[in-house]
């Protein structure tokens, strides 16, 4: 076959395995907003027949002779970064038996039903079983797949396929020699910063507004996608010009809602702006890296708000009608220390995802035995915020990350928050004066069809140490 034709074959087999996506992104949408209860096993049914046919194409002989027959070298940026993910993601799959893979999907079902039941309890032990026949997947895994030098490199490549144990601990290194004589400062800052308005009353119709308004701002197409409410924040990509932002809409707690707006208006603009050849070339990492560059580089930023809160207030004029947007810049920025990962800001979080981390590389070396993790995990909360973790769900059960089999998410989410803010810097530095319209062209012409999204070798932190530093020591006047 000729490279032309084992190009064209490659756009086609592109092609058809974005139509699967957009299948199930289709049934995804309906289970998360419109979906009849009926509905529901139907649904199932047909979302694992679709996840089967795609195991099946990814990991046969002829797809591998496929993208073993097109060269990296010759393709444009889009096409290349796609064979380049595919290659070494079908080489992954391909390493685990189907029966196998079928196993865990069941495993992990069990598992989440388990974490229900502990939570109901508030006792890890009700969820350790079934979380133990996670942990002996993970080794097999790591087995079968292969790995040079850490056995959780071979996990953490699940989420980008240049993560390591020794890259991850270095950047958690840097970051927290940061974080933490950064937040000894601002404790002892003698500048109170409010935060009292976050928990004004919005009404939902005016929180709507609001979000359309802030998502047009931003420079989301509402041409080639939509917003509804959903109870659960969410973006779906059902294809390169329908992209489905879901938000739910609590109406005491306006921090809460913009967080959420800004996440998933970051993630909805990436997948706006980049080639629909790239849709089965992304990472953990890459997605959350957009979400975090928005909701908290940008959609946190004195800039940002300086040249829009006017219009905010307008839209809500009874509950900011008294607070400055200077007022309104600090007090979404508040620093706080929080025993719950999600109500952590962005100076805090790090610390959070680094337990998490830690404690996953210790039970893939073998160091740390399941039944001591709640003890380690208040352990290390304490250690990292100063704060008494209470009980259970409170520590080690506050999220759903094991039960859904999610290992290596923390590091992924770490490695977000170094790129997003290396991002950030050098965007701030090509524009004469800086603007959320200004920052999304940026990120059309330089990042969103980049041939390869870069790896956590490639940094050592300073990027966002710089900008937690030059942010926090302004809002606390240290």
């Amino acid at each position: 076959m000729s490279k032309q034709s084992n190009h064209e074959e490659l756009i086609y087999f592109l092609h058809r395995m974005a139509a699967y996506e957009q299948a199930l992104s289709l049934m995804e949408w309906d289970a998360h907003t419109m979906g009849s209860k009926n509905s529901l096993k139907t649904r199932t049914n047909a979302i694992e027949v679709l996840t089967s046919e795609i195991y099946n194409i990814l990991t046969s002989p002829e797809t591998e002779e496929l993208l073993e027959a097109n060269d990296p070298t010759t393709l444009p940026a889009p096409e290349k970064s796609a064979l380049l993910h595919l290659q070494t993601h079908t080489k992954r799959l391909r390493n685990i038996p189907f029966k196998d893979y079928q196993a865990y999907k069941t495993q992990a079902a069990k598992a989440a039903s388990a974490w229900s039941d502990a939570r109901k309890k508030n006792d890890f032990s009700v969820f350790r079983p079934q979380f133990d026949k996670l942990v002996a997947w993970q080794h097999e895994f790591a087995n079968m797949q292969g790995y040079e030098e850490h056995p959780y490199d071979a996990i953490l490549a699940n989420h980008h396929y240049k993560m390591t144990v020794k890259a991850m601990d270095q950047l958690f290194s840097n970051m927290k020699d940061t974080i933490h004589p950064l937040m000894e400062r601002i404790k002892h800052s003698e500048h109170r910063v409010k935060t009292g308005f976050q928990y004004y009353t919005i009404p939902d119709d005016q929180q709507a507004f609001i979000a359309n308004d802030i998502l047009k701002e931003i420079g989301f197409n509402f041409n080639s996608g939509r917003l509804d409410h959903s109870y659960q924040p969410f973006t779906l990509t059902v294809q390169e010009n329908d992209i489905r932002i879901g938000l739910p809409y609590i109406e005491e707690n306006i921090q809460t809602g913009l967080t959420n707006l800004f996440r998933e208006g970051g993630h909805a603009l990436f997948e706006q702006g980049r080639s629909a050849l790239l849709r089965s070339a992304t990472s953990t990492s890459e997605i959350e890296a957009h979400k975090i560059l928005w909701s908290e580089l940008i959609g946190k930023s004195q800039v940002f708000w300086d040249a829009y809160y006017e219009r905010f207030q307008h839209q809500a004029p009874k509950a900011f009608a008294d607070v400055s947007s200077d007022e309104f810049y600090e007090g979404i920025n508040a620093a706080k220390s929080s025993i719950i990962r999600k109500e952590a800001n962005e100076l805090t979080q790090p610390l959070h995802l680094q337990v998490r981390y830690e404690l996953e590389k210790g039970i893939m070396e073998g160091k740390v035995p399941t039944r001591d993790l709640p003890g380690l995990w208040a352990e290390k909360v304490q250690k990292a915020t100063g704060l008494t973790v209470p009980h259970d769900n409170a520590g080690i059960l506050q999220e759903h990350h094991w039960a859904t089999a999610q290992f290596g998410y923390s590091a992924a989410k770490a490695f977000a928050y170094v790129q997003a803010a290396s991002w950030y810097e050098q965007m701030n530095d090509a524009m004469d004066t800086f603007n959320a319209a200004g920052a999304h062209e940026w990120l059309c012409k330089y990042v969103y069809d980049d041939e390869q999204f870069p790896s956590p070798g490639q940094y050592d932190g300073r990027a966002f140490t710089r900008y937690l530093e030059n942010k926090y020591t302004s809002i606390y006047r240290i």
